[in-house]
């Protein structure tokens, strides 16, 4: 945004509320929009869904309905996944701040 471009970013954007604050903060500065995207909608299944239901291989669809059905555990909580485990490491702290 400080180079004068809209930004797409992968999830997630921020991992703490300052992060979040200094997002909307050089948004505002700079007139420039940062936006969240999820990659999931572009993985090849997605698209050959997709390409399938335009081609008319389901039939006339007369209504759709859709979830985001996945468990991030393993990811979440392995040690090989997310680098350096800072997932967890904000879990915890998220944790001790509750307790």
């Amino acid at each position: 945004m400080e180079q004068g471009k809209h930004v797409i970013t992968e999830v997630p954007a921020a991992v703490t509320i300052q992060e979040c604050w200094d997002i909307v903060e050089t948004s505002e500065k700079t007139e420039k929009h940062c936006m969240m995207m999820e990659n999931y909608s572009f993985m090849p299944f997605h698209i050959t869904t997709l390409n399938m239901a335009k081609q008319g291989f389901f039939g006339e669809i007369v209504h759709g309905d859709g979830a985001y059905n996945t468990s991030k555990m393993g990811n979440n909580f392995g040690k090989s996944v997310y680098w350096n485990m800072w997932w967890l490491r904000m879990y915890m702290m998220q944790q001790r701040l509750v307790r």
